[in-house]
C-alpha cells in the first residue's frame, strides 16, 4: 500500500527498562523532503504531558488534537539530532493525492496512523508550513500515570492498523486521545466516550474544541495557563482584546470564583418553575456547575501565554 511521504506508522527497534528504541520517528521538513530517523527515549526523564489543539478552518468546529511529552533529558536520533518533546498524533493515513475531510472521514476512506515526531517537527508542519497555530494544555497527572500515559500511547503506535479505518465521530484524533488519558485514570474520573455505548460518541470527546471544557470538569488541567504557539507571519498573530485583558484583572480578584458560581447558581434557579422544589434544587445545582466552569475557562483563555515558534525552529 502506497501512503503519503510524510505519514509513518513507528516501528520499535528495541526495549529496556531504561530506554525505548523507536524507528519511522518524523523529524523535520527540508523542501519537498520528509526526514525520519529513530528515537531514543528515557521514560523516566517524562517530565509533563500536554493536550495540543491545533485549530484549522472553520475553527469554530475544526481542529485536530494529539499528546505531546515532555522530558527534561532530550530524545536523542542517532544521526544527532534531539529535542525535549516527542508527539503522538493519531491522524487519518493517506493515499498520495487524497484530501482529509470531515465528511469524508465518516466513510472508511482512510486508514489510520499514530505518528509519532518531534515537538519541533510538529510545530514546523503547523506553524510555519499550514500556518495553524498550536494550543498546548499541560495535563494534572501523577508521575506514575504520566508514565502509564507514555507507555500507553507509544504501546498503541507500535500496534498493527491494518483494517482499521479513521472515522471523524468514532476514532479520530481526539476520541483516541480521550481513550488514551482514560487509560490511566480511576473509573470515577474516566471522560465518558459514548453517549450511546458502541453506537454514538459522546459529542464531548469526539470534538477536539471541547477539549479544554472537557478536560476542565473532569479536573484534569493544572493551574498553569495554556500556551498559544503562534504560526509564522502573514498569518494572524493572536492577542489579548481589551475586554479580555480587564475580565483577567477581575479574575485575579478573591471574589471572583464564589461570584461566578452565584451568579451561575441564581440563574439556574431563576429559569425554572419556582413552584417547583425539585426543579429548583437541579436548575440551582446545574447552575452552580456551570458559574464554577465558565470560572475556570475565563481564567484560562484571558490568562493564555502567546509565544512565538521560532524558538522551536532552526
Amino acid at each position: 500500500m502506497s501512503w503519503m511521504p510524510e505519514q509513518r506508522a513507528a516501528i520499535l527497534r528495541s526495549q529496556s527498562p531504561e530506554q525505548m528504541h523507536l524507528g519511522n520517528v518524523r523529524w523535520g521538513f527540508d523542501g519537498n523532503l520528509t526526514h525520519f530517523s529513530d528515537a531514543a527515549i528515557d521514560p523516566a526523564s517524562l517530565k509533563n504531558v500536554y493536550v495540543v489543539i491545533e485549530p484549522f478552518k472553520p475553527e469554530w468546529l475544526a481542529a485536530h488534537s494529539f499528546l505531546y511529552f515532555e522530558f527534561s533529558r532530550p530524545v536523542l536520533s542517532s544521526d544527532g539530532r534531539s529535542d525535549h518533546g516527542l508527539c503522538v498524533s493519531v491522524e487519518a493515513f493517506l493515499k498520495p493525492g487524497q484530501e482529509f475531510g470531515l465528511i469524508s472521514g465518516l466513510m472508511k476512506t482512510f486508514g489510520i496512523v499514530y505518528q509519532v515526531s518531534s515537538w519541533s517537527d510538529v510545530v514546523r508542519k503547523t506553524c510555519r508550513l499550514l500556518r495553524h497555530k498550536l494550543i498546548r494544555y499541560q495535563l494534572y497527572l501523577s508521575e506514575a500515570q504520566k508514565q502509564s500515559l507514555l507507555k500507553f500511547s507509544l504501546d498503541e503506535a507500535l500496534r498493527p492498523r491494518d483494517g482499521e479505518y479513521y472515522n471523524t465521530l468514532n476514532n479520530s484524533c481526539f476520541t483516541n486521545v480521550v481513550r488514551q488519558v482514560n487509560s490511566v485514570l480511576p473509573r470515577r474520573q474516566r471522560m465518558a466516550e459514548w453517549a450511546v455505548p458502541r453506537f454514538f460518541h459522546s459529542p464531548f470527546t469526539a470534538l477536539p474544541n471541547c477539549a479544554e471544557l472537557l478536560l476542565d470538569r473532569h479536573h484534569l488541567l493544572t493551574m498553569s495557563p495554556p500556551v498559544l504557539t503562534q504560526p509564522e507571519p502573514p498569518a494572524p498573530q493572536a492577542s489579548h482584546s481589551s475586554l479580555g485583558l480587564v475580565l483577567a484583572g477581575l479574575s485575579t480578584q478573591p471574589f471572583w470564583e464564589q461570584g461566578m458560581a452565584a451568579v451561575g447558581l441564581l440563574t439556574g434557579v431563576l429559569s425554572v418553575d419556582a413552584a417547583n422544589e425539585a426543579a429548583v434544587i437541579l436548575g440551582g445545582l446545574a447552575g452552580l456547575e456551570v458559574g464554577r466552569t465558565l470560572s475556570d475557562l475565563v481564567v484560562s483563555r484571558t490568562h493564555t501565554i502567546f509565544e512565538p515558534c521560532d524558538q522551536y525552529l532552526d
